[in-house]
């Protein structure tokens, strides 16, 4: 439940709230691939670099071939030279 919350809240933009229910889950169910990479890209479009850094390594550590991962992980290390934040990564059901 709380990952369904967590990414419908992201889904509508609501990153702060999202990452609440998504941290819940994480800790009720464990981590897994796309639990984190929802957590990297609420962190990601909160500007929260090292969160979002530390997330999506650890959504890579358990998934080395998930791409959005990757794609994500290249896009915090670039925003964090920029003030924009160009990844159109969406969150994942």
């Amino acid at each position: 439940m709380a990952f369904c919350l967590g990414t419908l809240l992201c889904a509508m933009e609501y990153y702060g709230q999202a990452l609440e229910y998504l941290e819940c889950s994480i800790e009720e169910y464990g981590p897994n691939p796309q639990r984190l990479y929802n957590v990297a890209l609420c962190c990601y479009r909160l500007r929260e670099w090292d969160r979002a850094r530390d997330a999506v390594g650890q959504a890579l550590e358990l998934a080395p071939e998930f791409s959005k991962a990757r794609d994500l992980s290249i896009a915090i290390e670039g925003a964090q030279e920029s003030t924009e934040t160009p990844y159109g990564g969406s969150v994942l059901l």
